[in-house]
Formats: structure tokens, C-alpha cells, sequence
């Protein structure tokens, strides 16, 4: 298997003019994929749940380029990426959306899916623990899955497998 990066293997027509669900499924972390979204989109991230640092810290070890807010560091503004829908609901008290929601911790329900027009699940292998592949991410709609790849996060870049 060659490992690619999310860019060579991502569509981003797709993502053109529909609005887009992270559904971060356990025990995965969808921190590298929202940060490398934001690179390949030029999507500011809205933060509910880190502070701005915390991103910009991930960005600079893989060299990606990202803007980022927190809800610690200033109000809510509109934003591309608005990271975590559950927090900023339930903890904030805001009512938010952004292009793109992301949904930590399994908040995410078959039920949200349907606000959306591409839902983005990064999720655990079917087949438990590997030291060669970390997870999957898989890119669909009601209608067709548009992508299926395993990633592995390594410690200066994250690859993507094609299945």
C-alpha cells in the first residue's frame, strides 16, 4: 500500500457549496483531519472544546497552515469549521453552525446526519487494534459512499490508504 496525503486522495469539489458533518466515532480523535480540512479548504476553525493553540500546535508539526478561534480567546464568530457542535450547544449555550460541524465523542446521531449533505465519519477499525493503520474515514451521503481510506498518523505526517 502507498501512503498518500489527505489532498491526493480527497475530492474537495465535493465539498463545494454543501455543508459538511464530522462525525468523530471512538476511541478515534479527529483533531489531525479537522486541522488538515481547514489547510486543504482555507476554512477558519471556530473552537468550542481547545483553545486556538492546541490546533495551531498540530498545524505546525505537519506544516499545515490554519486559522483558528476559541471561544476561550474571543465570542463566537461565523467560521468554516465549527469544532465541537455538542459543546458549543450544551456548554456555550450556542446555537451554531458552521460549513463544516464536527461532532466529538459519538455525539453524533444517524439522526444529525440527515442536516447534512456529506457526512465525513473517521472511525475505528472494524477489525480492532493495528500498529500498521490507525482508522478509517469514510465520505458519504443518503445516497452513495464517495470514499472509503484507513490513515495512519505518524509522528511528522498522516497517510491515507485507499481500500
Amino acid at each position: 500500500m502507498i501512503g498518500r496525503s489527505l489532498s491526493e486522495v480527497l475530492d474537495v469539489k465535493l465539498f463545494e457549496n454543501r455543508r459538511i458533518c464530522i462525525d468523530e466515532v471512538l476511541p478515534q480523535n479527529v483533531d489531525f483531519f479537522v486541522v488538515e480540512m481547514s489547510d486543504i479548504l482555507k476554512a477558519c476553525i471556530f473552537a468550542f472544546n481547545e483553545s486556538s493553540e492546541h490546533y495551531k500546535k498540530i498545524a505546525v508539526r505537519y506544516g499545515w497552515n490554519v486559522s483558528v478561534k476559541s471561544v476561550y480567546e474571543c465570542s463566537y464568530v461565523d467560521s468554516g469549521i465549527l469544532d465541537d457542535v455538542w459543546c458549543a450547544l450544551n456548554v456555550h449555550e450556542c446555537n451554531a453552525s458552521g460549513w463544516i460541524d464536527v461532532y466529538r465523542s459519538n455525539t453524533c446521531k444517524v439522526t444529525d446526519w440527515y442536516k447534512y449533505d456529506i457526512v465525513v465519519r473517521v472511525e475505528p477499525l472494524s477489525s480492532g487494534v493495528s500498529t500498521e493503520i490507525d482508522g478509517r474515514v469514510v465520505v458519504f451521503d443518503r445516497e452513495r459512499e464517495y470514499m472509503k481510506v484507513k490513515y495512519k498518523v505518524l509522528g511528522n505526517k498522516v497517510v491515507y490508504y485507499i481500500e
